[in-house]
């Protein structure tokens, strides 16, 4: 096992994997980071809009009805506001201290520990906290209008934004390394062919054939330089053996007894005129030292 994963970690594949996943190590956290900021950014901004929207909304009603109709209007307004969603704590203060705030939604405790919020989650208790001063047409403050808006579905989206950033990134990943063993297998299976093509013609045992099959013109034309090579191989071998067959003929009917021998003093030749004359045949002879014969 371990010699087997010593040698895929050198291999072709192996190497072009390791080395995206190493460069897609740091790339996709930075990638990752910069896309879910960007995306959490773009729903706390949207959040943020629709609550000044909504803000100024219910602030232009207030000064409208308080002026115009009395603080006993303000009720309704705070009630509509609390049904239309969103809102999960409202409550108006007039300047000359009066306290209006539906019962149903709003305590007095609630509102003894109010604090304004300037971002989003900054005291992490779900809701985002804002006091809005009213003013009339004459911009005199009427009171102040105190806001809990409920910071839930925003975060929901958040989070899934996160779940789904996951996994583009792992998907974007498993395809990464899906593409990079694509390529490094189109790579090396014919260039491991043409190996053993070559171990084969260097031992004698290739009978023809290149199907190192390929749509890479660089292995295209290393596949045929390696073919002509063969031949040519092949076509000195057979002048080769011609050679050999030729000279043995010459050798064997040779009128004189003709005896070679290498550097060790071994018999490489005999013919027949050597068999009669030294009383030895060829088989016998081929192999031996010339000082045992």
């Amino acid at each position: 096992m371990g010699v087997t994963s010593f040698k895929w970690r050198n291999s072709f594949t192996g190497r072009m994997i390791i080395g995206m996943l190493a460069v897609h190590t740091v790339l996709i956290p930075v990638l990752f980071y910069v896309n879910f900021s960007f995306v959490e950014s773009g729903y706390r901004e949207q959040f943020i809009n629709q609550l000044r929207t909504n803000n100024f909304t219910l602030t232009t009603s207030i000064a409208n009805a308080h002026q115009d109709k009395g603080i006993v209007e303000v009720t309704g307004i705070l009630e509509d506001a609390l049904v239309s969603g969103g809102i999960v704590l409202i409550a108006y203060e007039s300047a000359s201290g009066i306290l209006i705030f539906p019962e149903s939604a709003t305590t007095v405790e609630q509102l003894e520990g109010f604090q304004e919020d300037f971002e989003f989650q900054s005291h992490n208790n779900g809701s985002y906290q804002t006091i809005i001063a009213v003013r009339d047409r004459q911009d005199h403050t009427l009171g102040l209008l105190k806001l809990a808006y409920d910071e839930t579905p925003t975060q929901e989206l958040i989070d899934e934004a996160f779940k789904n950033t996951i996994a583009l990134a792992i998907t974007y990943l498993g395809l990464s390394v899906s593409l990079m063993l694509f390529l490094g297998l189109s790579l090396s299976r014919p260039i491991t062919k043409l190996g053993q093509i070559a171990h084969e013609i260097a031992i004698g045992e290739h009978v023809g054939g290149f199907q190192a099959t390929s749509g890479i013109n660089e292995i295209k034309k290393f596949s045929s330089d390696l073919e002509s090579m063969w031949r040519s191989l092949e076509l000195q071998n057979e002048e080769i053996e011609q050679s050999k067959d030729r000279f043995e003929s010459i050798l064997e009917n040779a009128l004189d007894p003709f005896v070679t021998i290498n550097e060790y003093g071994m018999v490489t030749a005999w013919n027949k005129q050597a068999e009669d004359l030294f009383s030895w045949q060829r088989d016998e002879a081929i192999g031996k030292l010339i000082s045992d014969l």
